[in-house]
């Protein structure tokens, strides 16, 4: 169960990569590919992060006190997320 959902997961990420670029008319390359495998096993050992708290909560002073909350459960959610769809990958 969790080896079909992982591969899901994988297509879903692939298929997110492949029509963003086709939104700026490109077709996503090898290179490409592996460039977000290294980003996605960055997300998740936890060096890297989409989420910046400080930023986010500047842009939005209304709602700081809950980005200040929300944002290392998504940064958390980010991490199990590209493990997970790294494990189908490797």
């Amino acid at each position: 169960m969790d080896k079909e959902i992982n591969y899901q997961l994988w297509q879903a990420f692939h298929l997110g990569a492949r029509s963003t670029l086709a939104l700026e008319g490109k077709q996503i390359t090898s290179p490409q590919v592996q460039e977000l495998k290294r980003l996605l096993r960055e997300i998740a050992d936890g060096s890297f992060t989409l989420h910046d708290p400080g930023t986010e909560a500047m842009n939005e002073p209304l709602i700081r006190d809950l980005i200040a909350h929300v944002a290392p459960a998504g940064m958390n959610s980010d991490k199990e997320l590209a493990g997970r769809i790294l494990q189908f990958w490797t």
